[in-house]
Order: structure tokens, then sequence, then C-alpha cells
């Protein structure tokens, strides 16, 4: 009689073990897919090093553009600017830039 309780046992643990899977299996499947948070895909980024192509190696750009030089106007701008011509008397102060400017 042991031998029929024993198999019987076993047919009854194998029943429970077989409608426990039943049931997890249900359960899972009956688990709405919009409740499961979507993965955030994370941005890639490149590990190259930049820099510009080598076409541009030899390239120089000048930022200053050279403009033409007045030299009368320079020279009466130095002038003003050093203050001679305010202790000079007027008459003397005409003929110098006249000087300068009539050349």
């Amino acid at each position: 009689m042991t031998t029929q309780t024993s198999q019987a046992e076993k047919v009854r643990a194998e029943e429970a073990e077989r409608s426990y899977e039943a049931d997890v299996e249900r359960q899972s499947s009956t688990v709405p897919e919009q409740s499961l948070p979507k993965p955030v895909p994370t941005q890639r980024k490149s590990t190259r090093v930049r820099r510009p192509p080598n076409r541009f190696d030899d390239y120089v750009m000048h930022q200053v553009v050279p403009c033409p030089v007045d030299s009368k106007m320079e020279a009466a701008t130095s002038l003003m600017g050093s203050g001679i011509l305010n202790t000079m008397d007027a008459e003397t102060v005409h003929r110098i830039l006249a000087a300068i400017f009539n050349k």
C-alpha cells in the first residue's frame, strides 16, 4: 500500500506543478503590454577625434585688411594730438597746416 500511496502522491505533485505552471503562464499572458515601461534608447556618441581636413592646413586667412594711409592726415593728426598747435598763434598754425596739405 505504501507504493500505491507514494505513486499517488507523485501523480498529485506532478498535477499540482503543471497547474501552477499553467497559472503562471496565464497570469503573464494577461498582463497588458502598455503597462510595461518602454525602454528609452540612449543617444550614441562618436569617439572619433574630429579635426579639419588636411586640405585646409596650408590656408591662412588674415583678419586685418590693409587700407591706404594718407600721410598728410597722419601728420596733421599727430600734430593736433601732441598739443603743440595749442601753444602757437593762429597764423603759425595756419602756415604749418597749409604747408602739410599743399605739398
